[in-house]
């Protein structure tokens, strides 16, 4: 249940956007480009930094939101978990090691960052972008963690963020929201805006991933009214 008597039970943090569009319009178009946007990181590997790094800080509610996303790009299911549980053990490629020892201790002990622990991205084969892109996903998933639980949100149940994680693949994180979507030219109706990709993914082809976004926009559940606001949802209350 929110500490907010003014959200619904089922809150999340896209009710918060909807509050204060004037600072969330920019959050949501900084999420996209970040978890969307060209990188060295395709967008599964993203989520799956961004799905460690909450599990780290044991932020349930992203945690769910996030797992599920990163299962929707094609990473295997319990992965993050074996991370968490044990990185050096985990059935992950070796350059991703430091990376994610590199994230860990950001959100951990921020504190204590030092220039040895870049070094170690670097030497296992990472350029400046990829550190970089590291670190503002777990800047944003760190902001994230404290608005989920400064608000109280109850976490999400399973099915709920599977079809969430199906929508964040077909939309991302800006035209899921038709109050946000970028609007076409002329008409002012507003439509969903491609997903924009890097054209080199460490594991997925281009193929391969417009198959998945074809599958998963086919399975995507179908809209409904916001009892609030009046616009269309096809998953209330929900993004992270």
């Amino acid at each position: 249940m929110p500490f907010f008597k003014s959200m619904p039970e089922d809150a999340g943090p896209a009710n918060v956007f909807r509050t204060y569009p004037d600072i969330f319009g920019h959050w949501v178009k900084m999420s996209q480009a970040v978890m969307n946007g060209p990188s060295p990181f395709s967008p599964g590997e993203r989520e799956l930094i961004a799905t460690y790094v909450v599990g780290l800080a044991e932020c349930e509610y992203a945690y769910a939101a996030h797992a599920a996303a990163t299962c929707a790009w094609g990473i295997e299911e319990g992965l993050v978990e074996a991370l968490l549980a044990d990185p050096e053990t985990a059935a992950i490629e070796p350059k991703f090691k430091p990376l994610l020892a590199f994230v860990k201790k950001l959100t951990l002990t921020p504190s204590k960052m030092a220039k040895a622990d870049a070094e170690a991205v670097f030497a296992a084969g990472w350029d400046e972008r990829a550190l970089h892109d590291a670190i503002l996903i777990t800047a944003r998933m760190s902001f994230m963690n404290r608005l989920v639980e400064g608000y109280g949100f109850t976490p999400m149940d399973p099915e709920r963020a599977k079809a969430d994680a199906r929508l964040r693949v077909a939309k991302g994180y800006r035209d899921k929201y038709p109050e946000f979507a970028e609007k076409k030219r002329g008409d002012g109706v507003r439509a969903a805006r491609p997903v924009l990709y890097h054209a080199h993914y460490t594991r997925y082809s281009t193929t391969a991933l417009m198959l998945s976004l074809s599958k998963h926009e086919r399975a995507r559940p179908q809209a409904r009214t916001h009892p609030s606001t009046g616009s269309q949802d096809e998953v209330d209350g929900v993004d992270l």
